[in-house]
Formats: C-alpha cells, sequence, structure tokens
C-alpha cells in the first residue's frame, strides 16, 4: 500500500503551535500546514524510534473512519531542538480533550453508554477489515472526546493485525484497562478490545476502574454498576454486559462489537425512557450515517489503492467542510480497499460492506477480465474504468447492459491522491451520488473527466 513519507523537513512544510497534553510518549505538536493554513496534529518519535513510527504510519494508512484521525504523512524532523531529530506523524486535528478529563468522578449512564456505543462502531469497522487491526490500548488517554459528544480512538502504536499479534515484538498495555491476555505469550483476538471496552464502561460510571483479578470480584462490581442507573432493570442489564466483558477467560466473553453495541442500544433505549413511556433525553449519536464501501479490482496494477485513497480523502474533505462538489454530506462513506477480484475477496467484501465498486480497464482484451469479476458482484455494484479517455469510455460502456453502463463512471487522471483537482471532486462527486443515493449520472458519458 501506497505510504506518504515526505522528503521535505518538518519546519519548512509546518509552523509549530504548541505541544498538546495528549497522546505518545514524545507527545503530540499542533502545527500549522504553511501552503494552506490547515491544522494538523504531529505525533513526535525521536530518530531511534522510526520503526515505531513506520509501524503506526502503516497502521493508519490503511483506516478510513471517522472516528480515526486521518493520516496524512510521515515527516522527518531534522532539527536538533525542540522537536527533533527525529519523525512527525501528520494526523488530522481533532479539538477534544482526554476522556480522562470529561469523566471526573463518573458519567450520567446514557452518556457513558453512548460513548461505548461510538467505541463500538469503530471496533466493528477495526475487526471487520479483510485484515482485521486490534487497538490493544483502549483507556482513556487514548479516546478523545469533543463539544459535541463524539468520540475518537486515537493513538495507534500497539495495534497490530489479527495475524501478527500473537508475535508481536512487545505487547504493551496500560494497567487495569489492558486484558490479563495481553501480558501472556500466545494468541490475541478481539476479545482483548473488548474487555478493555468492558473496564472503560466501568470507569465511564463511577470513576474508577474496577478490581477483576479474581472471577468472584465481579459480583461486587455488577451491585456498583447497578446502583449507578437509576432504573433497576437497566442497571442489572447494564451490569451483566460490563462483567462478562470483564470476564478473564477471553471465549468467555460472549461478545463482537457489532453485537455488544446491539445491546447497548438496548440499554440506552431502556435509561432514555422514563415510568410514562416518553423518552427523556436525546442522546447524542454519531451522525451522519456511515456507509461502508468496498472496492477491489479486475487485476493487479490497475490502480485500485490509488483510488480508494483519492475517494476517501474527496469524501473527507466533504465532511470537514459540508459539501462535496455541490452535495450535502446525508452520509459520511469510507472506503476500503479489497485488491484483486477473487471469489473468497469479493464474498468477504459483499458481507462487510454496504456497497461495492469494481475497478477495470477500458482495452478491449480487459473485456472478458471485468466480465469474469462483475458476475461475481451484487446488481448495485458500481463500475469505475481506468486509464482511457472520454472516447474509450463510450466505447467501452456501449458494449455493456443499460443497467451496468448507468453505474458505470470513468476515473479522471489523479496525479495525487491528496490533491483536490475539479476533475477529481466531480468525479468523487458522482461516485458519492451514486453509493448514497443512486442517483445515476447518465449525461455524464465520459465528458465531465477531460
Amino acid at each position: 500500500m501506497y505510504l506518504p513519507v515526505e522528503e521535505s523537513d518538518f519546519f519548512s512544510a509546518y509552523e509549530p503551535l504548541r505541544r498538546m497534553s495528549h497522546g505518545g510518549r514524545n507527545g503530540v505538536l499542533l502545527v500549522r500546514r504553511k501552503t494552506d493554513h490547515a491544522l494538523r496534529a504531529v505525533k513526535l518519535f525521536a530518530e531511534e524510534e522510526r520503526t515505531a513510527a513506520l509501524h503506526e504510519a502503516q497502521i493508519l494508512n490503511g483506516l478510513y473512519h471517522p472516528g480515526i484521525p486521518a493520516f496524512y504523512g510521515l515527516v522527518p524532523i531534522r532539527r536538533q531542538d525542540p522537536y527533533g531529530p527525529g519523525h512527525g506523524l501528520v494526523m488530522s486535528f481533532i479539538p477534544g480533550v482526554p476522556l480522562s478529563s470529561a469523566v471526573g468522578t463518573g458519567l450520567a449512564p446514557e452518556t457513558a453508554v453512548s460513548y461505548a456505543m461510538q467505541l463500538c462502531e469503530v471496533l466493528t469497522y477495526l475487526h471487520g477489515l479483510p485484515e482485521s487491526i486490534l487497538h490493544l490500548d483502549l483507556q482513556p488517554q487514548n479516546i478523545l472526546v469533543n463539544e459535541y459528544g463524539r468520540v475518537f480512538l486515537v493513538d495507534f502504536g500497539s495495534s497490530y493485525p489479527l495475524s501478527a499479534a500473537a508475535s508481536a515484538p512487545e505487547r504493551f498495555g496500560t494497567p487495569h484497562f489492558a486484558a490479563p491476555e495481553i501480558y501472556r505469550p500466545g494468541r490475541l483476538d478481539a476479545g482483548a478490545d473488548l474487555y478493555s471496552v468492558g473496564m472503560l464502561l466501568y470507569y465511564m460510571l463511577t470513576g474508577t476502574t474496577a478490581n477483576v483479578r479474581f472471577p468472584i470480584t465481579l459480583g461486587t462490581c455488577f451491585e456498583e454498576i447497578c446502583r449507578t442507573v437509576r432504573d433497576r432493570e437497566a442497571g442489572e442489564m447494564l451490569a451483566e454486559i460490563i462483567c462478562r466483558l470483564l470476564y478473564p477467560t477471553p471465549l468467555l466473553r460472549c461478545y463482537d462489537a457489532k453485537t455488544l453495541n446491539h445491546r447497548l442500544e438496548q440499554v440506552l433505549n431502556r435509561i432514555c425512557v422514563d415510568a410514562t413511556g416518553t423518552r427523556r433525553i436525546e442522546v447524542v449519536r454519531q451522525e451522519p450515517k456511515i456507509v461502508n464501501v468496498g472496492i477491489c479490482g479486475v487485476s493487479a496494477g490497475i490502480g485500485v489503492t490509488h483510488v480508494a485513497l483519492t475517494l476517501n480523502e474527496a469524501f473527507r474533505r466533504k465532511m470537514n467542510e459540508g459539501r462535496i462538489a455541490g452535495n450535502r454530506g446525508e452520509c459520511d462513506l469510507h472506503v476500503t480497499d479489497y485488491g484483486v477480484a477473487s471469489p473468497d475477496g469479493v464474498r468477504r467484501m459483499c458481507e462487510q460492506t454496504d456497497r461495492q465498486i469494481l475497478l477495470a480497464g477500458m482495452q478491449t482484451w480487459q473485456r472478458s477480465a471485468y466480465r469474469a469479476a462483475a458476475s461475481m458482484l451484487p446488481d448495485s455494484a458500481i463500475f469505475l474504468f481506468n486509464f482511457g479517455d472520454g472516447k474509450m469510455f463510450r466505447g467501452f460502456v456501449s458494449n455493456l447492459a443499460e443497467p451496468e453502463a448507468k453505474r458505470s463512471l470513468r476515473v479522471p487522471y489523479i496525479s495525487n491522491p491528496y490533491y483536490a483537482s475539479s476533475d477529481v471532486e466531480s468525479f468523487a462527486s458522482d461516485v458519492y451520488s451514486m453509493v448514497v443515493r443512486s442517483q445515476l449520472p447518465v449525461e455524464n458519458g465520459g465528458k465531465l473527466y477531460r
């Protein structure tokens, strides 16, 4: 996967503003980019920590979710003082405070459950990727909350793909919040992150962590949680969920992130309805709706990663600016790269995403490869065609059935996935329309993107 590593020195591209209090062993710096004055957060790494910087950059580079900071690149810091020499991990700036600053002596139950549900949405995304990612350090300092009650998960320095977590050279966890198996050799799975969600829920409700070194102490935790919730039935439901998540044996935790989110929503509905059946509070929910999009290509080298990066950057600009080439932001789209289309890969993509995109070439000899890949996709799939001009696009599409032709777009020339040309914005806008509204720009005909 393309990893943006800048060659220019940090101080030639960014103006340091202040060191922020949260994140990383060496801290996180708030900076302003000199070209467009955009604010960025830069996680600092010492020169000898280059391996750790590359590791976190590679993890973040494949993640596209509104609850995770956007990754923009790795930049060298060559000046001796005050921040280098070393490396800077450049990310989007999130104006929020750590959860540890927001909790105090405990949050209202509906707020705590709402925050936990948002964490579950992020974990559902991470654990559902083609190569599942385990965060492995869910703790209050790594969770930011903004003024609107939106939750963001940061600091992926301890994260690993599921297949590599067991053999990780170093496994660090935050005491009290890390699952017991993190400190033991052997396999790790999604249950390690869910244990941390359970402890975070307890922490948000009570302002302290639970003593769960022995299973017998879970009974004390159960009663403590019940006392924090006015409705006894909702309190017992929430206490049962938390105690299951905190069980020392991973196999007995019983939940995946999606199921846990559903169970917490049931608790939230119970908490927020009074004895008369009237909803007494509107809890902040994550808006707009998230739509997961999968993209695969008919062959290697067709540009799947490049197009996925481009679309994610365009959709991210839409969310930040409230627009995308004239469209309002009804939904938040994020695109996952599924590589070359294969029966197993397409099946997994269809199971894990809401809409699917196939990327193909426009040469005559590529039609058979396109047809084979398209036959594996559902009728709602969108087809993008790369490496050709408008005339080639119209000629290729004229041989397709009308429903496929109406769901087809030509990919414009993309020099840099992080650069917003007018053609790229128009292209992303059309993809957005197809995915979200199923409005098909049939008048396009390949003319928009010169």
